[in-house]
């Protein structure tokens, strides 16, 4: 009491507030020393006092227990909060509680949880339904394509006439009710039922109401989209039945997939188990409705990881009503050639309501793969996923080179079923949208989201007139991610690029490389590539946009609305929050990207000099130099005996006795040269060491195709413009040192490549274009290694001989079908040359 007099204090005082800084420093009723007391000299032992007296002990406990709890309340807070990162509509009024304010959040001033300066906070209501078709119309046609009678769903004077009733709102979900059965079975409508006879155009017999328009972003400044109030019907002329859509939505997957097994590789041999049952759902992935595939009622389907040295197990119950297949796009397949999962080639189909497991070892794979379906065209359709193997002996490490690691898929997409289309490029007189040459992309997604202009498509079905949900991609500021990007489509060469970020290249397909550094990447249909992103460009919350543009050069020109699709890199504090600073990207591309409609589809080594693997490996010497000659061509179906624009090597499009597979051909001891199910052009290498493949593309610009081989990594050792022959090789300086290893390339017009291949895997291994719709009409060969080992030692599992049980070994697979051409185009292919070398084992 007397030393508080002497300071000149009242010894009743006490702080004012139980929150002031007195308080928290020297704790509850605890006072503060006079001023007089605090000198340079006596600074480090009251210090030393203040650290070491009991009661401040205490109260520094309570400041750190108050600001853990205040921590847990905001992360609870931040979870509990509504999804607001991609709703452009404004917030209404908040009422003038929240629960945010109860909480005393605002009253802190945490910005992270809403606008605490100009509202409580609060949550926001559903924004309005996009998902609107208004009610039958009736009333004369007078729309200038014709038409008359009721519209079917509203009409409208510019195009089908009709009086157009208030529109009635779908449920809140976002997806229109089902007209398919509700007991969560799958649809069972046959496919054959979808396949086009003459397409209608929109009008003739019906009518639709107008689409409205909404604004689109700018390919280089991105509007905020504004969700829509209405939907129009797409106004397309050319209209395609759609199936039945399944009581069953696709669980979509805008926040990407981020591979978790590189951190730490488990030191033992382990199964990995998956179970794969394939489905029918419905989902408009980017705005327009339809029926897909999927894989587990997931759109793209589940990733899989695993490490070098594992099994992988995947059983697959095939719950639609078609057959289906599964291939591992990458994997060696070293003695299991009969689960590399080709219809025809390697097994037989799995039927509507089968099962079939696939085993198979990981001993030497470790990178980006991927695996999809390979019945027809199925991709197309939604069936493929991520295959992630990490591996120990990787040179990419963990905490090294990159922090975290997402996986980017990146694909084209139609609006109509892979069949429909199929069948419609397998009849000259019809073909698809009036053409029998494969489509245009509709749209373009980034894991299995994009965006889609309604007012191009097709007529009388529902269509999000503004899609504003994006792929995000979150990591924390300041770190490095490594994108493992897969192109999953089917047609188109695509273009990714980040703004303001430089994308440094590590990986090719599943090699290694030393880093090259470019602003945009191209990859075509099945290729993969890895590249490592730093986030120094902004703080917590700063937003940038992904951009995937399609190469619009070898697809003869993009014609109608632009088809890019964006997604969103998000920075976020190294707690992942972003501190609700959630605004869509104002960032602009890269000044320096290609013109999608002039530049040339070609490969990074093309463009970016020679690309070296980081695992140096020199090609071997070579016992044996084979060519395929690849070119379009006309060709009938032998089916329906009608002309149809197709694909051959050295003459021959691939015929596909799709319950007799080569493989199982070969087990019988049949040559393939003499058998009659065996209607492909194929070369035989005998015995372990290395052969030079040259693929000659002989088509002419635009068109470029990415050519795939199955079974194990080639060379690429060589590639020019023109024509090669054997005997042209042989005068040719070659890169055998070190060459660039991958299973996907790309051949330019008028170009070829050459493929160094070890020949130290057995098995048929297929090497076709990875154009869906060209391997649908006939662009595979295959190749035979070391026949007499595929007879002696290769197994025959039961439930893979079951699979081709009871079914007819003359029927002939969807799509991948065809007949030789005439002996004069057989000639100008060089089929002179195939003929004289000796093919049989």
């Amino acid at each position: 009491m007397c030393a508080q007099r002497a300071h000149g204090l009242n010894p009743t005082h006490r702080p004012h507030h139980p929150h002031s800084l007195t308080t928290l420093v020297y704790g509850a009723g605890a006072l503060p020393p006079h001023p007089s007391l605090i000198s340079s000299q006596t600074t480090t032992t009251t210090t030393k006092n203040l650290q070491t007296h009991p009661e401040i002990r205490l109260s520094k406990m309570r400041v750190l227990f108050q600001l853990y709890l205040l921590v847990a309340l905001a992360v609870l807070a931040r979870a509990a909060a509504p999804a607001e990162a991609y709703d452009s509509t404004p917030a209404p009024t908040p009422p003038s509680r929240s629960w945010k304010r109860l909480l005393g959040f605002c009253i802190l001033g945490m910005p992270m949880f809403g606008d605490c300066n100009n509202s409580p906070g609060g949550f926001r209501p559903p924004p309005p339904n996009p998902w609107q078709v208004p009610n039958p119309g009736t009333g004369p046609g007078t729309g200038p394509v014709g038409g008359g009678g009721p519209g079917p769903i509203g009409g409208g004077p510019g195009i089908g006439g009709g009086t157009v009733t208030p529109p009635t709102e779908f449920p809140t979900d976002g997806i229109p009710p089902s007209s398919a059965p509700t007991d969560g079975s799958t649809d069972a409508t046959s496919p054959t039922s979808t396949s086009p006879t003459e397409p209608t155009p929109a009008g003739n017999s019906t009518g639709a109401s107008t689409p409205t328009d909404a604004p689109s972003a700018s390919p280089t400044d991105p509007a905020v989209p504004t969700e829509p109030t209405t939907i129009g019907t797409t106004a397309s002329i050319w209209s395609y039945p759609q199936a039945a859509l399944p009581s069953r939505t696709a669980k979509s997957k805008p926040e990407g997939y981020k591979p978790t097994g590189g951190s730490y590789i488990w030191p033992w041999k382990q199964t990995k188990r998956y179970t794969f049952n394939i489905q029918y759902a419905q989902a408009a992935p980017d705005g327009f409705l339809r029926r897909i595939r999927t894989i587990n009622g997931e759109y793209p389907g589940p990733m899989i990881e695993a490490n070098q040295g594992d099994t992988l197990v995947v059983t697959v119950n095939n719950q639609l009503d078609i057959p289906q297949s599964i291939h591992w796009h990458g994997m060696r397949q070293n003695f299991t050639n009969h689960m590399d999962g080709v219809p025809g080639v390697h097994q037989c189909n799995i039927p509507p309501g089968g099962s079939y497991t696939y085993r198979f070892n990981l001993d030497n794979e470790f990178g980006t793969f991927w695996y999809h379906g390979h019945y027809a065209n199925s991709m197309a359709d939604g069936v493929y996923g991520p295959l992630i193997i990490h591996s120990r002996n990787d040179p990419l490490k963990y905490y090294r080179h990159f922090d975290s690691e997402r996986v980017m898929m990146l694909t084209d997409w139609q609006h109509d079923d892979s069949m429909v289309i199929s069948n419609g490029l397998m009849d000259m007189s019809v073909g698809y949208r009036g053409s029998p040459a494969p489509p245009n992309p509709d749209s373009l997604l980034i894991n299995g989201v994009g965006q889609t202009d309604c007012a191009s498509m097709q007529q009388d079905v529902p269509c999000r007139v503004s899609q504003s949900v994006f792929a995000e991609v979150k990591a924390a500021q300041g770190s490095k991610v490594r994108l493992r990007i897969i192109n999953t489509g089917t047609h188109a060469m695509i273009r990714f690029s980040i703004d303001r970020h430089v994308l440094t290249v590590v990986e090719v397909d599943d090699t290694p490389i030393q880093p090259v550094e470019v602003h945009e990447l191209a990859l075509n249909s099945a290729q993969r590539y890895s590249v490592v992103v730093t986030l120094n460009q902004g703080r917590a919350g700063d937003a940038f946009w992904m951009r995937a543009r399609p190469a619009g050069y070898c697809l003869g020109g993009i014609k109608g609305p632009d088809i890019t699709a964006t997604g969103v890199l998000r920075y976020t504090d190294w707690l992942g929050l972003t501190w609700n600073r959630n605004p869509l990207p104002r960032t602009e591309q890269w000044h320096d990207l290609a013109d999608i409609q002039t530049a040339p589809c070609v490969d990074l080594d093309e463009t970016n000099g020679p690309l070296v693997p980081m695992i140096p490996q020199s090609a071997p010497a070579t016992y044996d130099t084979v060519s395929f000659h690849s070119s379009f061509g006309r060709f009938i179906d032998p089916t329906t005996s009608k002309p149809f624009f197709g694909f051959g090597y050295n003459g021959i499009n691939f015929n596909n006795y799709i319950n007799d597979p080569l493989l199982a051909q070969l087990q019988r001891g049949l040559d393939l040269n003499n058998s009659a199910h065996a209607h492909t052009a194929h070369f035989v290498f005998p015995r372990v060491g290395a052969v030079d493949i040259i693929v000659n593309q002989e088509d002419r610009a635009p068109f470029s195709h990415p050519f795939h081989l199955h079974g194990r990594p080639f060379m690429l050792v060589g590639r020019g413009k023109g024509v090669m022959t054997p005997e042209k090789l042989a005068s040719v300086q070659l890169e055998t040192a070190n060459p660039l290893r991958r299973d996907t390339v790309t051949i330019d017009h008028e170009s070829w490549a050459v493929l160094r291949l070890i020949t130290d895997t057995p098995g048929v291994w297929p090497i076709h274009c990875h154009i869906g719709w060209h391997l649908a009409v006939g662009k595979m060969g295959v190749i035979v290694v070391q026949p007499d080992t595929i007879r002696q030692r290769f197994p025959r599992p039961q439930d893979w001989t079951n699979l081709c049980a009871g079914t007819d070994p003359e029927e002939i697979g969807p799509a991948r079908r065809g007949l030789p051409m005439p002996p004069q185009a057989r000639a100008r292919h060089y089929a002179d040359e195939m003929a004289a070398r000796p093919l049989d084992a």
